[in-house]
């Protein structure tokens, strides 16, 4: 869907489970092709941008809710990776479309890029605690790219590599990071890599995609997997049971 077919009316939020939905733009059908794609190892890119990444675009001062500064040179990248019409799957966040669409619009509302719901993987965090993303993805080449807490979701995903990043301010250690994924991926066959790294992973999945993304699948998972391991870091965490 085009950012300008989207209007403020559109969006609507379910108060009951916390979910964000854009009339036209379900969650369910995008969730089903990332299944399929993992099941049949089929290489696939998501990066979703959200509030955070549309004020770092926007110049905005300040830090996310999770504490990740809006760095100019990380917005003037986001904006690139915008501009640029990406052909992998880019999601855009409903709460976004509510709050900021005039300016969001403004800026790519004509792009030729189908946006899908960027809360694919927040909707089946609620409805069914990603139950069917964590049966596809047992048994594959998975390399988390997120802060050390996160190694305890290996009950649930056992990924062969971890790539520790900061808590906050992701963005700092982006070289470095992007330097150990360019060591590690010739070395391997097909594999999955989830980035939970704030703003900067939007960046990092487009620089691996031109290298890897026929070869493998860059998604990003944000906050998804916090409530697994015991941290309520949004507020539809409070709403679930795990």
């Amino acid at each position: 869907m085009k950012l300008k077919d989207i209007t403020s009316d559109m969006v609507t939020r379910d108060g009951s489970t916390g979910k964000w939905a854009v009339e036209g733009l379900s969650s369910e059908p995008i969730y089903n092709l990332i299944l399929e794609n993992i099941k049949s190892k089929t290489p696939f890119s998501l990066s979703r941008y959200g509030d955070g990444e549309w004020n770092a675009i926007f110049e905005k001062g300040g830090s996310n809710c999770d504490q990740h500064q809006y760095f100019p040179d990380m917005g003037k990248e986001l904006k690139r990776i915008v501009l640029s019409e990406p052909e992998y799957i880019a999601g855009i966040q409903p709460l976004t479309m509510s709050h900021y669409r005039e300016q969001v619009v403004n800026f790519a509302g004509e792009l030729d890029i189908d946006w899908v719901n960027s809360d694919v993987l927040h909707d089946a965090n609620i409805t069914e605690n990603l139950k069917r993303f964590f049966d596809a993805i047992k048994g594959q080449h998975v390399i988390m790219v997120a802060p050390e807490r996160l190694r305890k979701i290996h009950d649930k995903i056992q990924f062969e590599d971890f790539i520790e990043v900061p808590l906050k301010d992701c963005w700092l250690e982006k070289e470095s990071i992007e330097k150990k994924l360019f060591e590690m991926l010739p070395q391997k066959e097909y594999c999955i890599i989830l980035f939970c790294a704030s703003m900067a992973t939007n960046v990092m999945i487009d620089d691996m995609y031109k290298y890897y993304g026929k070869q493998h699948t860059f998604i990003d998972a944000g906050s998804i997997f916090d409530v697994h391991i015991g941290y309520n870091t949004r507020s539809y965490h409070k709403k679930m049971t795990v």
